[in-house]
């Protein structure tokens, strides 16, 4: 009876020493997974990105671009939304400075702070790159500034997105009255107006009115077109500068049935747009291409550009009517 016990203290004995080296193995494998996983961590770059406005359709496809292109770096984006509230942007960038982040990609809600939001990212270490603001836009008292701490810009061809329009528009009705229906305040809205304007000039069409909404909804739109309609302004085209407002005209023409008396430019290329133009509703449109914008942004984060030297990149864009509409992707900005 005694040996019995004798053996079975040394079985029970052994079986709590292999379970504690069990325990511990697998612990020190838990703390040695987890020491990998943060030393992951620690050396993947951090990218941050503040758009001026989420609830922009181009901004969202721009910043979901952007995120695949780095996270399949195995690199981070950190990302803010100030909408369209400059106050907001300057603190959601100083926080998003703390976090660690190299670069920061940015497009001001307001070009006049632009060149505080870059003296705060340089205090900081890290470099900005200019996203859909390119530099002829910039105000004169910013420009020298804020393009000291710039190390890129990229940004869309929104002049030559209007001409595009302009010069379609003449083979069309070489003598247009034109309601312009812009964004006021908004650089790339004026930017793309007088890319319009320039392909006009010297011709027989003319502007019959403009408008300058301070919302850029399709509804404000829609209301802004039923006013100018019913005061008896006389006008066949409207340039829309963005394809909410395209849509949000085509709803004031139909709603008073002026819809084949009107013929309506828009620049934009987002699906809704692109299908606009397809069911002839718009006229021609003038596409531009987020993610070519994101393409190039990222080479330019990883050094990659076939142009290093090149301090600001234009991504083209490309105009579709009844004529070529159909070859493009009609569900897709691009």
């Amino acid at each position: 009876m005694i040996k019995q016990t004798a053996r079975s203290k040394c079985i029970l004995g052994a079986l709590i020493l292999l379970h504690v080296l069990s325990v511990s193995g697998v612990l020190y494998l838990t703390l040695a997974r987890s020491d990998l996983s943060l030393s992951g961590m620690e050396s993947r770059r951090r990218i941050a990105v503040s758009l001026a406005d989420l609830s922009d359709e181009y901004n969202q496809v721009l910043l979901q671009n952007i995120q695949s292109l780095v996270e399949a770096r195995g690199d981070l984006v950190l990302t803010r939304d100030p909408g369209g509230d400059p106050e907001q942007q300057e603190r959601q960038i100083q926080e998003l400075l703390t976090m660690g982040v190299d670069t920061l990609l940015l497009s001001p809600v307001d070009p006049e702070r632009l060149s505080y939001l870059t003296e705060l990212s340089g205090e900081a270490g890290a470099k900005v790159v200019l996203l859909e603001a390119c530099q002829n836009a910039l105000p004169e008292g910013e420009k020298a500034q804020a393009m000291e701490q710039v190390s890129h810009s990229v940004c869309s061809d929104d002049v030559g997105a209007g001409a595009l329009l302009g010069d379609f528009l003449l083979t069309e009705n070489p003598s247009a009255r034109v309601l312009l229906l812009g964004e006021e305040g908004f650089s790339r809205s004026e930017l793309r107006i007088s890319g319009f304007l320039n392909a006009l000039e010297g011709s027989d069409a003319a502007v019959a009115g403009e408008i300058l909404l301070k919302d850029g909804s399709r509804s404000a739109a829609m209301e802004a077109v039923e006013e100018v309609l019913s005061s008896g302004l006389s006008f066949d085209t409207v340039f829309c500068s963005s394809d909410p407002y395209g849509i949000g005209c085509c709803a004031a023409l139909r709603h008073n049935a002026r819809s084949s008396a009107v013929r309506i430019l828009s620049v934009g290329g987002s699906p809704e747009g692109k299908r606009m133009t397809a069911e002839g509703h718009f006229l021609a449109e003038s596409l531009l291409f987020p993610s070519l914008t994101a393409r190039y942004t990222v080479e330019y984060l990883y050094e990659e550009s076939p142009y290093p030297d090149l301090r600001e990149r234009v991504a083209a864009s490309a105009l579709v009517s009844r004529y070529n509409v159909r070859s493009y992707d009609l569900d897709t900005w691009e």
